[in-house]
């Protein structure tokens, strides 16, 4: 649900992950300020197409004079799913070459570079993010030739002092334990 600053809704759809903070897809603008945009988790999809349908019957539509909302229909337009977790759409084997194929060779500006990167920085994943995928990458051997262009591309690189620091720094504050084999895990 996107709310005016006043905190009258002007917008309600259903959507999976990221999507009520993406401009991606989405007719109407997004408010100004994040606060104003309520999520809410269903435990089905169906339960979440009834209440997409439910609040905007409730609020009304700009379009038609019944309301405040500037949908442009009653909600609900996918048919719902048998009982599953909700998961966003999957694109065929096919369709993933495509998408591959098209982006190849194309050279990204140094602007759209530092954008992408001013975007992540500061950005923390959670201790919970960490830990699965820390677990999912534990007992995983790399292959001889991942081991080698490893070591290719640390070939003469050397950590500046400062990023010396940051890293003994770090290791201090990890627990040191062992594996059954004796390496630090």
């Amino acid at each position: 649900m996107y709310l005016r600053e006043d905190g009258t809704p002007y917008y309600i759809g259903k959507g999976t992950g990221r999507r009520a903070h993406t401009k991606l897809n989405h007719r109407v603008g997004l408010p100004k300020d994040p606060e104003c945009i309520i999520v809410q988790d269903f435990e089905s999809e169906a339960d979440a197409f009834f209440a997409e349908k439910f609040l905007i019957a409730l609020y009304g539509r700009k379009d038609n004079n019944t309301g405040c909302l500037r949908n442009l229909s009653d909600g609900g337009e996918t048919p719902p799913r048998p009982p599953q977790p909700m998961l966003g759409k999957k694109h065929s084997e096919e369709t993933k070459a495509k998408m591959r194929a098209s982006h190849l060779g194309k050279l990204v500006s140094e602007e759209a570079k530092s954008k992408m990167s001013a975007a992540q920085t500061g950005r923390k994943h959670s201790d919970e993010h960490r830990r699965k995928v820390r677990d999912a990458r534990l007992g995983t051997k790399r292959s001889k030739e991942t081991c080698r262009k490893l070591s290719l591309s640390n070939t003469g690189h050397k950590a500046s002092d400062e990023a010396r620091k940051r890293m003994s720094e770090s290791a201090k504050l990890r627990p040191h334990v062992r594996n059954e084999k004796g390496q630090y895990i």
